[in-house]
């Protein structure tokens, strides 16, 4: 048990380590970066439930005959119900407090909470099915939910700023959105049959992680903590 903590939970903490050292010209708190990720703990138990129950009780399921159906149980069932675990903690967590002022913070915080959640799904995946999926989850997966997390958590952020309780409602469902619609098609790309999977999986990585990448740069670069010095 002891190894199956460490190869889910050494790439998680390399990756909070990252993003909290990412922002150049500010200290991300880690009393609030534990909350953030205690919550989506205890928030993913809610997915596997839903998720589970979805697939009992709806004609929408994974090993279906019709692609229809698979296309509908990943986006309603997999996409909708996990994104939804990622920002639950942001909001409920940090969102709001004196410790969210910026875009970054809202990326920050999602991919903490992100993070969470793809550390117990790595533990129950390499639990059940051993060292065969350590590769797949670490290298394909894990970059998935942070992919998203960025996109869901740049809107939040936005939120954060915005003076209206209805454009901050609407930023935050722009985001939900866009990430579910990211997780969707990842995963759809391994029910399809016209494309190979992998190879296929990792240009939609390269070109979904370079965009979020840009999109990080860019709002470090706008950071009001930025040295008046470096602006000029």
């Amino acid at each position: 048990m002891f190894d199956l903590i460490i190869l889910s939970g050494g790439p998680v903490l390399l990756l909070i380590w990252y993003f909290a050292h990412s922002h150049l010209y500010k200290l991300m708190p880690f009393h609030k970066t534990l909350i953030v990720f205690i919550l989506a703990l205890f928030f993913s138990f809610f997915a596997i439930i839903i998720e589970t129950q979805i697939s009992k009780y709806t004609i929408l399921h994974l090993y279906s005959d019709q692609l229809s159906i698979v296309a509908g149980f990943l986006f309603f069932s997999v996409s909708f119900t996990e994104e939804w675990i990622k920002i639950m903690p942001v909001l409920i967590g940090v969102y709001g407090g004196a410790y969210f002022e910026e875009e970054y913070d809202g990326i920050y915080y999602t991919v903490t909470a992100a993070l969470g959640v793809a550390f117990l799904e790595n533990l129950i995946y390499f639990y059940s099915d051993g060292i065969r999926t350590v590769l797949p989850r670490t290298f394909l997966s894990l970059p998935t939910h942070v992919i998203t997390a960025v996109y869901s958590g740049y809107f939040i952020g936005l939120a954060g700023i915005e003076k209206t309780i209805f454009m901050k409602i609407i930023k935050i469902f722009i985001g939900l959105f866009i990430a579910m619609t990211i997780h969707f098609l990842y995963n759809f790309i391994f029910s399809q049959e016209i494309l190979p999977p992998y190879y296929t999986a990792i240009v939609f990585l390269l070109i979904t992680g370079v965009s979020s990448y840009l999109l990080i740069k860019k709002i470090i670069k706008n950071s009001p903590y930025r040295p008046r010095k470096e602006l000029l």
